[in-house]
């Protein structure tokens, strides 16, 4: 899995490397096929990234696939700033919340790669 899309403003997050499916949190959201809760970054084994979470004051996580048609297409990452519990209902949200969210990406995926073909034919 490589980084597209963040809204974190340092730049250290554009140079993190690519991470293997099933390594990590993210990985494990993939192969479990549903959230991954992580009540503290900064002390979590599997995060790859403590640096950077210590830098940036990131405390707990929940991770959740993006999956279209039972297909991973990336993964939504939640941090929040001090060490907290995610709510059963929370959870809950965030496990059905994400499906909206494949299906926007697939479909600006869809649209660039029409938008590219139109270039071709008409250059």
């Amino acid at each position: 899995m490589v980084l597209r899309a963040t809204q974190a403003p340092a730049k250290a997050y554009q140079r993190k490397r690519a991470i293997k499916l099933g390594e990590s949190i993210a990985g494990r959201a993939i192969d479990e096929n549903k959230p991954v809760i992580v009540r503290d970054v900064q002390v979590e084994a599997d995060y790859i990234g403590h640096d950077l979470a210590v830098e940036q004051g990131l405390r707990s996580m929940i991770c959740v696939p993006l999956t279209l048609q039972d297909r991973p297409i990336g993964v939504l990452s939640c941090y929040t700033s001090e060490v907290r519990d995610f709510s059963t209902t929370r959870s809950r949200l965030w496990k059905h919340s994400p499906k909206q969210a494949a299906v926007s990406i697939e479909h600006s995926k869809l649209q660039v790669r029409n938008t590219l073909m139109q270039e071709m034919h008409t250059g």
